[in-house]
């Protein structure tokens, strides 16, 4: 079989040390750039001869399949003399080649945290969980790993599940779904059709958790209503936020599903011991009488609005920004009216524009990047500051994680 891998990034890499290790395919390898310096990364397991800069593709090159990175769209140019060869993404590739159980769980937000908080409940209950996805560890280095696994859980991206075709979920979750990636979709039912594409080949012997407007989707499985769980002693958590409430509520109906015993006790454990998910409110200290807080990976209004409403008797300092999508933002229609912002500080690309559209109801500050940010930080007006930028990252950053690191990194210079 003849197979691209289409795109680099992190799953492409570990789809091609994967692909190379077995036998009777022919591999190439297509992505942007010069070659000559991707082709570095990649030398111990293909030829620079099977690897073409995705428009110098070879007109005669016959394909069987292609496995497209999840940060390349279907419609690409690029695409349209391969419109009928096959492609998947890594997951539905890992899948093919995998016995294990799965828990997928998908969303706008709240994913990483609920994905990583499912694998801590499962190690408890003493099973060996590989966490993999769009949490970043690709699915196929379940394969390259030498530890024997129990069980899966994938938090996957509305780009990752495109391209399913076989993939099955034992457990299918879907969080939330709110307006986001529309760069990418033309209108947001596609998105949340992307989304719902995780409910796909599941049986009666599968479980479906999600809010009650996807639990519409006609599926085999059975369905269990998404709902916040008040069961629990929350006295002890370090967790900032109800939205918390969804995510163990989840845990505890995948535990049962499972048939782990005394499920309610390894949710309290988690609940007391559980610190949060890196740059997702996470409180990264107290400097000057002010408290921080990180949460770095919010890049729409839906996860800014979710942190907000953790600190709805406060008041805070928003830190709002970063790269703007194709369409101008309708700010006004989301943050308008809401109580505990007692400023903003406006960076990045969108700034200007927060600024135009919010000035009028808040007090806010330009600023031109996160150091201008920290300079301006007032000790006699600033009393807990939210990093909770609402807009991509790619702006200023490579990449959300590189931005919590700075906002830390300066929190801690402080």
């Amino acid at each position: 079989m003849n197979i691209a891998i289409w795109g680099l990034g992190v799953s492409g890499k570990s789809t091609l040390k994967y692909l190379s290790s077995q036998i009777g395919n022919t591999l190439y390898v297509i992505d942007a750039g010069p070659k000559e310096i991707w082709y570095q990364e990649i030398q111990e397991y293909i030829s620079i001869d099977n690897c073409f800069h995705q428009s110098k593709i070879p007109l005669d090159l016959k394909l069987d399949r292609i496995i497209l990175s999840p940060g390349i769209d279907p419609d690409i140019k690029e695409l349209v003399p391969f419109k009928r060869t096959e492609k998947i993404c890594e997951i539905e590739l890992a899948f093919e080649s995998c016995d294990l159980p799965i828990i997928g769980i998908t969303g706008t937000n709240g994913k990483t945290t609920t994905a990583t908080l499912m694998s801590m409940a499962f190690e408890k209950a003493g099973k060996s969980v590989f966490l993999g996805g769009n949490i970043g560890v690709p699915f196929c280095e379940i394969f390259n790993s030498k530890k024997k696994f129990d069980l899966v859980v994938l938090e996957l991206s509305s780009f990752q599940l495109e391209l399913l075709n076989k993939f099955r979920a034992r457990i299918a979750i879907i969080l939330n779904i709110t307006e986001s990636h529309m760069e990418r979709y033309s209108k947001f039912i596609d998105y949340e059709n992307a989304k719902l594409n995780i409910v796909n080949n599941q049986d009666h012997n599968d479980f479906f958790i999600a809010p009650k407007k996807y639990l519409e989707k006609e599926t085999l499985a059975n369905k269990i209503l998404l709902e916040k769980t008040e069961q629990f002693d929350f006295s002890k958590s370090r967790l900032v936020g109800d939205h918390y409430k969804y995510n163990f509520s989840v845990i505890l109906e995948s535990l049962r599903a499972f048939d782990i015993p005394k499920p309610e006790n390894i949710i309290q454990e988690l609940i007391n011991t559980f610190e949060g998910v890196k740059y997702r409110l996470q409180f990264v200290g107290e400097k000057n009488e002010i408290l921080f807080y990180n949460d770095a990976k919010s890049t729409n209004s839906a996860a800014t609005l979710s942190a907000l409403d953790a600190f709805k008797n406060d008041k805070v300092t928003l830190i709002l920004g970063g790269k703007l999508r194709d369409e101008i933002p309708k700010l006004k229609s989301v943050f308008s009216g809401l109580k505990n912002i007692k400023r903003i500080m406006a960076f990045g690309e969108a700034g200007s524009i927060i600024v135009d559209q919010l000035k009028d109801e808040y007090d806010i500050c330009l600023c031109s990047n996160l150091s201008d940010v920290m300079e301006k930080i007032d000790i006699s007006i600033d009393r807990l500051v939210l990093f909770s930028p609402g807009f991509p990252s790619f702006d200023l950053y490579r990449n959300y994680v590189e931005r919590g690191e700075d906002f830390s990194e300066k929190v801690n210079l402080l």
